[in-house]
């Protein structure tokens, strides 16, 4: 952190005020817990009061469109005041659904009178990797302010701005360690190459662990049926540690999505595939 006098800096689950580039803001998981802190306790701060969207309160900090109300965990409020900002902490957690931005605000009461400093906690989408955006938004999360954010957004259209010949979408839940199919395509003719792009995500709503799976891979079905693999591209994002998966299975003339879960652990599986056959 470049020092600059603000004694109102503060920490999001111990991440630094703003990092070497300048760019202050957090992305938190679906149902994160959420611990600010101040950075520094410099002489003269008699309290610290963290605050964040209150819809009766026009001076709160803003959030974004459709955001749904968060309150402290140790006032049931939008905001707390910490008396002992040497020791106190303040937690909120996150929702556990949606893609969200909140203005996260701190207000110091020193002897000089009271300092402000603002930075933003967001969650991205897992297929589109974006965030939204707030009202007002300059520095608050990225240095070089919102217009980055909408940039990767016109990238997002524009490259996934193609149509296949075939598209399907389909949900599908485990709460066991038992191979699932989630999804079958069944291809069309003999000797075609077959341009699959699929996504896999999946998410444990009571602890807002999240894996995700990208496929991107070439099938041929030569003149006598057969399907094999020729180019499998994978990207595997599943959280550390758990035993989650996504594969695909060749059955001629089909080829499947099956999904594994978890014993003991319910989760929500949705699977989005496009094909394009030439031949």
């Amino acid at each position: 952190m470049a020092f600059d006098g603000n004694q109102a800096r503060f920490t999001v689950n111990g991440l630094p005020s703003e990092d070497a580039s300048g760019n202050r803001g957090v992305v938190v998981a679906n149902a994160a817990l959420v611990t600010l802190q101040l950075e520094t306790i410099p002489s003269g701060v008699l309290s610290a009061t963290f605050q964040v969207y209150d819809a009766t309160d026009p001076s709160s900090p803003l959030a974004s469109l459709s955001a749904p109300a968060l309150t402290f965990t140790g006032t049931g409020l939008p905001l707390e005041l910490l008396t002992d900002p040497d020791t106190q902490t303040s937690t909120f957690t996150f929702p556990a659904v949606g893609i969200e931005a909140y203005l996260v605000r701190c207000t110091v009461s020193t002897s000089g009178g009271p300092v402000v400093f603002e930075r933003i906690v967001a969650s991205r989408g897992i297929v589109s990797a974006l965030r939204k955006t707030i009202p007002a938004e300059s520095q608050e999360f990225e240095s070089r302010g919102w217009s980055d954010e909408l940039n990767r957004m016109v990238d997002a259209l524009e490259l996934g701005g193609g149509t296949a010949d075939t598209t399907e979408d389909e949900v599908t839940s485990t709460s066991d360690a038992t191979p699932k199919t989630i999804v079958t395509y069944a291809t069309l003719a003999n000797d075609r190459a077959i341009d699959m792009k699929i996504r896999v995500w999946c998410i444990e709503p009571s602890t807002g662990d999240i894996g995700k799976w990208l496929y991107e891979p070439i099938f041929l079905r030569d003149n006598v049926g057969a399907i094999t693999e020729r180019t499998p591209v994978m990207v595997y994002q599943p959280p550390p540690g758990i035993p989650w998966d996504a594969t695909i299975l060749i059955a001629a003339p089909n080829i499947s999505v099956q999904v594994t879960g978890e014993a003991g652990k319910d989760l929500e599986w949705r699977c989005q595939i496009e094909v394009n056959e030439h031949g």
